[in-house]
């Protein structure tokens, strides 16, 4: 699934899975890291090697101008400002 996440979204933390097990063989659901409402200032794609695809990652300032760097799957978009 492809999410259209831009500057100036406004974001909620949301539920994802991790790889985990023997070669990454089973899915782990992992809880929110935060419980808040945030606003994307900045997108970035890193990439681990050249032979993987780019991860797209977004800047987001959460309440109390708090930043930090998160990936895609770990947010979803509530509203484009």
């Amino acid at each position: 699934m492809q999410k259209n996440i831009k500057i100036g979204d406004l974001v909620e933390f949301i539920e994802y899975y991790v790889a985990s097990g023997i070669q990454g063989m089973n899915l782990t659901k992992t809880t929110p890291k935060y419980n808040c409402l945030g606003i994307v200032l900045k997108t970035k794609n890193t990439s681990v090697s050249s032979s993987k695809p780019k991860i797209k990652t977004f800047c987001v300032m959460m309440p109390g101008r708090h930043i930090e760097w998160v990936g895609e799957a770990m947010i979803s978009t509530i509203a484009s400002l």
